[in-house]
């Protein structure tokens, strides 16, 4: 029991700092430190056992998920060696998992949700788009490759749009006039969005846009499935999952 004590009191600092590096990757002196204090209560140097398996940088959230993992509902009293033990593998377990886990704007993984005004200023959700495949289009009026590739999402959103697949363009525009216009002239009958920001384009930060154009095919759950589909790319991407 006062063994466990011991534990819960050291661990508190330890929590408290990885809290305050907000996920953040620390080096290993930093680490260590930490650890330190730690591995006394439980009489093993952890830091130590993973610093010969090579590993020299530690997410200390992750370790804290993986010690309160490791004692959650465990009455059983360990040994020191046991303790130490049980938090490295759950240490590991968790640092693979996140590691195979898809990162935001990755194949794979769900968009986050986003709102912006269409071109009459009324807010679209990319909710309300759930239960359809829907083409994340990231252009502007003024991007000549942008233009250029139009004519090709036209042509597929006319030719998938009565099987359960859409368009919503995100514009980079900062005026609505060009951006109006620009719809209009190349004759793009989806939905479209924009805050008139330009390259600070709330939803365009969200998904990492660098360069345009740039596209996201999502499913009906709001996984993403494809991206930066092209030509006969995205047709033949399209034709796959909507025969």
């Amino acid at each position: 029991m006062i063994k466990k004590i011991l534990i819960v009191i050291c661990f508190i600092p330890m929590f408290t700092l990885a809290q305050k590096k907000n996920k953040a990757t620390v080096n290993s002196i930093e680490l260590k430190n930490a650890l330190d204090s730690f591995s006394y209560a439980i009489g093993i140097d952890i830091s130590n056992q993973l610093s010969n398996q090579g590993i020299k940088e530690l997410n200390l959230v992750t370790l804290a998920q993986a010690f309160n993992d490791a004692f959650k509902g465990n009455t059983k009293l360990l040994s020191n060696e046991q303790s130490g033990s049980v938090i490295q593998q759950k240490f590991q377990e968790l640092s693979q998992k996140k590691t195979q886990e898809p990162k935001s704007g990755d194949i794979g993984s769900v968009i986050q949700d986003f709102e912006q005004n269409d071109v009459e200023g009324k807010p679209v959700n990319i909710k309300s788009f759930r239960g359809k495949y829907v083409l994340i289009d990231f252009w502007a009026s003024w991007c000549g490759p942008c233009r250029g590739e139009n004519p090709n999402v036209l042509n597929a959103y006319k030719k998938y749009k009565n099987k359960n697949f859409t368009v919503l363009g995100i514009s980079l525009d900062k005026s609505k006039e060009p951006w109006v216009e620009a719809i209009n002239h190349d004759g793009l009958t989806w939905a479209h969005v924009s805050d008139l920001k330009g390259w600070s384009n709330t939803v365009a930060q969200q998904f990492g846009i660098s360069s345009i154009p740039q596209n996201f095919l999502i499913d009906p759950n709001g996984v993403i499935i494809g991206k930066n589909l092209r030509g006969p790319d995205l047709d033949a991407k399209l034709e796959s999952i909507l025969k």
